[in-house]
């Protein structure tokens, strides 16, 4: 490895490490002693470099001697094709990239006889243990992972190399493991792919022709987005909130590659005195867009609003003090194996749902204020929380005294969502509501027909304004102008906190953030959008 200083008078360079003695020095594939430095990520100070010739990913971090061995990439059996003796077929690691999860990600050719839908994507475990990622792929040469976690990988023969034709094959894998689509045209021996700070994709072509090596830009604009959940399957299990001793429902997507840290945790502060059991549909659809979902009753008891026949009133209220005991939750269920999410939450990501006094106290969180209206303790936002979106809600103070206050989001981003009849927190109040939110990115989504309840299961009679929707589907149209799609705007609105940056909510994802801010509502009859973004 060298550094390379200047390329001024024929170019400078540095001799910083011989890789190659390493392989000589121990050979920890136990192979023939072969090395072909392929490939070199730097990240936080360390070198990795991918040794296709020793079949190994190695290390050395900065102003340190010591090379450290990452991962020794496994052999397999074949069979040779010209003899019919079985042989062991070599992995020949191609690329590196460092996943959405932090952890590296390592691609393959595939060894002699390098036969077609044998490659394969390794995540390298904390142990350093590869573990397959993707596989089904032939010849990979490069992979990129996008803003949005999902995964680029680049065939350099997708018919093999023992085959007839010499084209390539870009694959994209979504965030979920899956296939979503594939690009031949105008790929023949690429060797080399980059995801530009634009967008776009670069990928280096006719890499085995001396003098027609080429550079080809893939442009992504005008690609349709597809709003539909990414997981067709959802789980859910009830648990116990220790340190409240609340009743949670959490539901989480069922996913092929289930990789640690994975999915972020939305958490839904219940509209006053409706139980977790009518928000299920709800909670459900917003997990099948890539979250763990908990959805608590907490039950306690609190001064009555003027005018009420009783002095107090008992039931399902929500509370700031859930955030922080459910975040504390989720870390340990996070830990224990016996728990169905065990090891998949990302714990470092934590959105908000609400709904009426749920989206009150939610927005207080947000502002990171001891609200007494909605909090029994002593409450601090967590730094783990990066969102918020909320249906059927204002944020007055005193409650019902048309007074708005500044919202400071503190660069929160915060999202309403209203029906047009709503007869409890009507469209008014909610639109002065989202007016207030000092800082961008923010947006109101209303949906016409849908009332206070658009979001549970069935209609309640406690807002005597009927929506002239049926119930499933203004709970879908709420969501998604469709019964089957509840929770799509605030899965899609969620889904865009992964990334870093003025388009990142939970999971960063560019395509998400287009349609909440830009595309949705002109696709959708029912439902309107008003944003704002950061820098506008």
């Amino acid at each position: 490895m060298i550094a390379i200083d200047s390329f001024e008078n024929g170019g400078s360079w540095t001799r910083l490490r011989d890789f190659g003695a390493y392989e000589q020095a121990n050979n920890p594939d136990g192979q023939n002693v072969d090395t072909n430095l392929y490939d070199l990520l730097i990240n936080d100070n360390t070198a990795y470099v991918v040794d296709a010739g020793a079949n190994d990913l190695l290390s050395q971090r900065a102003f340190s001697s010591e090379v450290n061995l990452e991962a020794v990439l496994p052999t397999r059996k074949a069979t040779n094709p010209f003899t019919g003796e079985a042989i062991v077929q070599q992995s020949v690691p191609t690329a590196t990239a460092v996943g959405p999860d932090g952890a590296l990600y390592v691609s393959e050719l595939t060894g002699f006889p390098f036969q077609p839908e044998t490659a394969q994507v390794y995540r390298i475990n904390t142990e350093g243990q590869p573990e397959v990622y993707a596989g089904g792929s032939t010849n990979i040469v490069d992979l990129a992972f996008d803003q949005s976690g999902g995964l680029y990988v680049l065939e350099y023969d997708a018919n093999g190399l023992l085959n007839e034709g010499d084209a390539g094959a870009l694959i994209y894998l979504s965030p979920d493991g899956q296939m979503r689509s594939t690009i031949t045209d105008d790929l023949v021996s690429p060797t080399g792919l980059e995801i530009g700070a634009d967008g776009d994709l670069y990928v280096s072509n006719k890499g085995f022709v001396a003098g027609q090596g080429e550079v080809l830009r893939l442009s992504l604009e005008g690609k349709s987005f597809n709003p539909d959940p990414i997981c067709d399957q959802v789980k859910y299990y009830t648990t116990t909130i220790s340190a409240d001793g609340d009743p949670a429902d959490v539901y989480y997507p069922v996913l092929p590659n289930s990789n640690p840290d994975q999915l972020p945790i939305a958490l839904m502060l219940q509209g006053a005195l409706v139980d977790k059991a009518d928000y299920s549909s709800y909670a459900e659809e917003v997990a099948s867009y890539g979250f763990v979902v908990v959805v608590p009753n907490n039950e306690r008891t609190l001064t009555a609003p003027p005018g009420s026949p009783e002095p107090y009133i008992t039931g399902f209220l929500a509370d700031q003090q859930q955030v922080t005991d459910v975040l504390a939750q989720m870390r340990i269920e996070d830990t224990d194996t016996n728990s169905p999410i065990s090891g998949i939450v990302d714990t470092s990501k934590l959105g908000l749902l609400g709904h009426s006094f749920g989206g009150y106290a939610g927005l207080a969180s947000i502002q990171d204020i001891n609200d007494p209206a909605v909090s029994s303790g002593n409450y601090t936002r967590p730094s783990e929380l990066k969102a918020g979106i909320f249906y059927g809600t204002n944020f007055q103070t005193p409650p019902s005294s048309r007074v708005f206050p500044p919202i400071d989001n503190q660069d929160i981003p915060v999202g309403l969502i209203a029906g047009t009849l709503d007869g409890v927190a009507d469209l008014g109040e909610v639109a002065s509501t989202y007016v207030k939110v000092q800082d961008p990115s923010k947006a109101l989504i209303t949906v016409e027909g849908a009332n206070h309840y658009g979001i549970t299961n069935q209609d309640s009679d406690r807002d005597s304004v009927c929506p002239t929707l049926d119930q499933a589907t203004a709970n879908g149209a709420t969501l998604a102008v469709s019964a089957s799609q509840r929770g799509r705007w605030s899965g899609l609105f969620l889904r865009e906190l992964r990334c870093t940056g003025t388009c990142s909510h939970l999971l960063g994802d560019p395509g998400a953030f287009d349609y909440v801010y830009k595309t949705g509502g002109d696709l959708n009859p029912t439902v309107n959008v008003t944003s704002q973004t950061s820098g506008i």
